[in-house]
C-alpha cells in the first residue's frame, strides 16, 4: 500500500509531513483534529447570528445563486443525494451555484452550526472528476464545530457519467474551474456567507483533502496562499499530464495481443506476492524508500510505500 503524505501548512512555517497507511475518511478523521488541535484553544461562545438563517436566500454576492437555504435541527439528516447522518447538531444549510464564465456551473455547499461554532471554517476536497456535493465530508466535521464547506468542482453530472470527463471535452472554462477556479471560490463565497450569518468572518481557515482533494489543496496553497491559514494535502494527484499517458500505456499493453501466456503472467504474480510478503518489514506508519529486487530474472523492481 502506498504512503499517503499529509503535510500540514501554516502561515510563517511549515509542518514536517506525516505518513501513514490511511486510504480514507477514517484516518484522515484521526489525522485532521490532532493536526489542527491547537486550533481548538481558546474556543469562545457562538457570536450572536447577524441575520436568520432563512434570510439568507436573500444574500446578493457577484455571480452566485443560492438555490436552498434549509433550518435543520438536531439528530438525523437526510441529504439532498439521499445519505443518512445521525448525531449531527442544528444547522443552517446554504446550497448555491456559482457562474463566473458564461460556461461555469460550479455547485456548492455552506453548513453552518447554530450554536458553539469555534469561529472557524473549513473547506473540504472532492475526489475523482468530482460532479457531487461530498456531503459526508460535511456530516463529519460540522459536530467538530466548524462552518464547513464542499463543492462539486463544477464538473456534474460527471460523477455519473460512465465516459467520467466527457464533460470537460471542449470546455476550456470547465477545465479551469475544476482544476483551480471552483475551489477559490468556493473559499471566497463561503466566508462571505459565514459572515453574513454570524455576523463576523472566521478567525481561522483551514482546507483538508486527499486524492483530488489534495490536489486542490496543493493548487490553494501555491495559487491562493491568503485562502487558508492551514492546509491538509493527503496523497495529492499531481501531474495528470503524466499519468494520464501512463494510463493509456496500461491499456494498450494490456488490451492488445498477449506478450505472455497466461500460465506465465500467473506465475510472475505468485512470485511477486510471495516476494512482498516476506520482505513486508515495516509496521504501521513505517515504509522502506529501499527498492526490492525481485528473483524474477527481469530485472522487476517493487518500491514499497514512500515515507515521510
Amino acid at each position: 500500500m502506498g504512503c499517503i503524505h499529509i503535510g500540514l501548512v501554516e502561515k510563517g512555517r511549515h509542518r514536517r509531513p506525516a505518513c501513514g497507511t490511511a486510504t480514507g475518511l477514517p484516518r484522515a478523521a484521526s489525522v485532521f483534529p490532532a493536526a489542527l488541535a491547537t486550533s481548538l484553544l481558546g474556543i469562545g461562545a457562538t457570536p450572536a447570528a447577524a441575520t436568520t438563517c432563512a434570510s439568507l436566500s436573500n444574500l446578493a454576492l457577484p455571480q452566485t445563486t443560492i438555490t436552498a437555504v434549509q433550518s435543520v435541527p438536531a439528530g438525523t439528516y437526510t441529504a439532498p443525494d439521499g445519505e443518512v447522518f445521525t448525531d449531527l447538531p442544528a444547522f443552517c444549510r446554504v446550497a448555491a451555484m456559482l457562474t463566473p464564465t458564461f460556461d461555469s456551473d460550479i455547485k456548492i455547499e455552506v453548513w453552518m452550526p447554530f450554536s458553539d461554532w469555534n469561529g472557524r471554517f473549513l473547506g473540504t476536497g472532492n475526489g475523482g472528476i468530482g460532479g457531487v456535493i461530498k456531503y459526508l465530508f460535511l456530516a463529519h466535521f460540522l459536530p467538530l464545530n466548524y462552518a464547513v464547506a464542499n463543492t462539486d468542482l463544477g464538473t456534474s453530472p460527471a460523477a455519473t457519467d460512465p465516459l467520467l470527463g466527457r464533460v470537460l471535452t471542449g470546455h476550456t472554462e470547465k477545465q479551469i474551474d475544476y482544476a483551480t477556479r471552483s475551489t477559490n471560490l468556493m473559499t471566497v463565497r463561503s466566508k462571505q456567507i459565514i459572515e453574513a450569518f454570524y455576523g463576523e468572518p472566521p478567525k481561522y481557515s483551514y482546507f483538508s483533502g486527499r486524492s483530488t482533494g489534495g490536489a486542490e489543496a496543493l493548487h490553494e496553497g501555491l495559487q491562493f496562499p491568503s485562502d487558508y491559514d492551514g492546509i491538509v494535502a493527503g496523497a495529492p494527484v499531481m501531474d495528470n499530464t503524466h499519468i494520464s499517458a501512463s494510463v493509456v500505456w496500461n491499456y494498450k499493453a494490456f488490451n492488445g495481443a498477449a506478450n505472455i501466456s497466461a500460465i506465465q503472467a500467473n506465475a510472475i504474480t505468485a512470485a511477486i506476492v510471495k516476494q512482498c510478503r516476506q520482505r513486508r518489514r515495516f509496521e504501521l506508519g513505517q515504509f522502506s524508500n529501499r527498492p526490492t529486487r525481485l528473483p524474477l530474472g527481469s530485472g522487476c523492481t517493487a518500491m514499497h510505500g514512500r515515507g515521510s
